[in-house]
């Protein structure tokens, strides 16, 4: 069996610094499926047949803009059809394996996201059936699935560091932020590692690694940087979904044998990992190649006026209040009467 890659999530440590120029601006996304079938027994084919194996890579970059997305499916699949003398007549037996993964992405200056899922099948591994002679025969075959989908997204830019009251070489800091926030399940939990995560590193120039397993999925960072310079800052998000479903020969419990039937695995980190750059210096800023501003959000003016616009209504109803408790006194004690 091959090597399912559960840790490929250390893609996410590849050093983001030596990807970006001083003009780099790039969006970059790769996506990978390995389908697999084992070796299965079909006796309309004399026997023993060759796996199924099938591999299906996408790849996109695109440069001085602000938004790269695709989408990749694959799909492995096939039927064994056995056909028996029963007691009933001539009967066909079929058996189904295969193997599913799914990849969306989508990258932008300062924010990433993916979806991605495996999945695979192996039903059923043997009929029984009453031959000719009323005894009952096994009709199976032995086969397995392996579902492994992963990828990752990035972007690339740079960053220039500008005062107009202090010189050049002068030491200011910069805060960075970097949160990733989604989902992942799996399905079963077996020998094999039916298993689904993420994670996303963060250069600014410095780096940050997030991933699905920490208990708070956000790093923040000061730095220090000099007036003056130019420095890379990236964002790279990964995601992997493995599956197995077959025959488990390495999973028992003295003489059972393990057999999974159907297993799925999915990570959601759907347009959620997100980076930050606040200037924590006074009378210092910053230009990026692409133009984009990573400074935390703030609440639009919109959202303050309503805000502001409820504390009157809140004064009104502590008003309203005040006279509606002697109200309801009164007509309490007039009910009682």
């Amino acid at each position: 069996m091959k090597t399912k890659g559960f840790l490929v999530l250390c893609l996410l440590v590849i050093a983001l610094a030596g990807n970006a120029g001083a003009s780099s601006v790039s969006c970059d996304a790769w996506a990978g499926s390995n389908l697999y079938v084992t070796d299965y027994y079909d006796p309309s084919q004399g026997g023993w047949v060759s796996p199924l194996f099938q591999q299906d890579y996408k790849t996109n970059t695109v440069s001085s803009s602000s938004f790269a997305s695709q989408t990749l499916d694959t799909k492995a699949f096939f039927v064994v059809t056995e056909t028996r003398e029963t007691k009933a007549g001539s009967q066909d037996f079929l058996f189904s394996v295969g193997a599913t993964s799914h990849i969306s992405q989508r990258a932008g200056f300062g924010n990433l996201g993916m979806a991605v899922y495996g999945g695979a099948s192996n039903a059923p591994m043997s009929y029984y059936y009453e031959d000719q002679n009323g005894d009952y025969q096994a009709a199976e075959t032995t086969a397995a699935a392996e579902g492994d989908a992963s990828g990752s997204v990035e972007w690339h830019d740079t960053l220039t560091v500008l005062s107009d009251t202090l010189p050049l070489g002068s030491e200011v800091k910069l805060r960075a932020t970097g949160t990733v926030t989604g989902s992942s399940s799996a399905s079963p939990i077996d020998f094999f590692g039916t298993a689904a995560g993420f994670g996303a590193t963060f250069s600014a120039p410095w780096a940050m690694n997030v991933f699905s397993t920490d208990p708070v999925p956000t790093q923040t960072i000061e730095e220090t940087l000099l007036v003056g310079n130019t420095y890379p800052i990236g964002g790279i998000l990964g995601a992997h979904a493995y599956t197995f479903a077959g025959w488990n020969p390495m999973r028992l419990s003295d003489h059972v044998v393990w057999h999974v039937q159907d297993a799925s695995a999915a990570a959601d980190v759907w347009n959620t990992a997100s980076f930050y750059l606040d200037v924590v210096t006074p009378g210092v800023y910053y230009t990026t190649a692409s133009g984009t501003n990573y400074s935390t959000p703030v609440p639009a003016p919109s959202t303050l006026l309503l805000l502001i616009s409820g504390l009157p209504g809140l004064a009104m109803v502590r008003r309203f209040r005040k006279q509606l408790l002697p109200f309801l006194h009164n007509l309490n004690a007039h009910s009682m009467r």
